[in-house]
C-alpha cells in the first residue's frame, strides 16, 4: 500500500515519527505492506524515509522540481542567491504524490502550507488521511472510520 508520510520541515523527532508510524499503520491499515511515498523534504519526510529504509521497506521519492520553470502551473520567484525557481514546485509535487498514493499520514504543526495542501488534496480525492501533531496526538481522521483516540500515540 502506497502511503504518503508528510509534514513540516521543522519536525525532527525520529522516535516520535517511529511511534506515529507504529500507531497508524498497523491500526488503520493492518494488512498493508507499506511503501513510502515521500517528497524528500527535510524534516518529517526525511525522518520517515530513514525509518522505512531501516525497516527494509520500499521508498518512492518525488522531489519538488524547483528549477523547472516550464512546469504548469509555475510562479517564478528569486531565491536569496538571485536564482530563479518555481515557487509552486512543492504544490505540483503534492499533486503528483496524491495521484500515486492510497493514503496519507501527516505530521502537521497547524502552520505548514505544504502539509495543509497535501492534506486537502488527499481529502479531496476521498483517500484516507490521518493527521498528527508534533507530539503524537491524532488530531483528525478523514475517509477512515476510526476515532482519533484509537490512533494517538500512547
Amino acid at each position: 500500500m502506497k502511503i504518503i508520510v508528510a509534514g513540516g520541515r521543522g519536525f525532527c523527532g525520529q522516535q516520535m515519527m517511529s511511534d506515529i508510524l507504529n500507531a497508524a499503520i498497523p491500526r488503520a491499515f493492518p494488512s498493508a505492506v507499506p511503501v513510502l511515498v515521500s517528497g524528500g523534504a527535510s524534516g518529517a519526510d526525511v525522518t520517515a524515509e530513514e525509518i522505512f529504509k531501516a525497516s527494509g521497506f520500499e521508498i518512492d521519492r518525488y522531489p519538488a522540481k524547483w528549477n523547472d520553470l516550464t512546469a504548469a502551473p509555475c510562479k517564478i520567484g528569486t531565491n536569496r542567491y538571485g536564482e530563479k525557481y518555481n515557487m509552486l514546485a512543492g504544490f505540483n509535487r503534492n499533486s503528483e504524490m496524491q495521484a500515486q498514493a492510497e493514503a496519507l499520514i501527516a505530521v502537521w504543526n497547524g502552520k505548514s502550507t505544504g502539509t495543509k495542501d497535501m492534506i486537502d488534496k488527499m481529502v479531496g480525492a476521498a483517500k484516507p488521511v490521518i493527521v498528527y501533531d508534533y507530539f503524537g496526538k491524532c488530531t483528525a481522521v478523514y475517509n477512515l472510520d476510526m476515532e482519533t483516540t484509537y490512533l494517538s500515540v500512547n
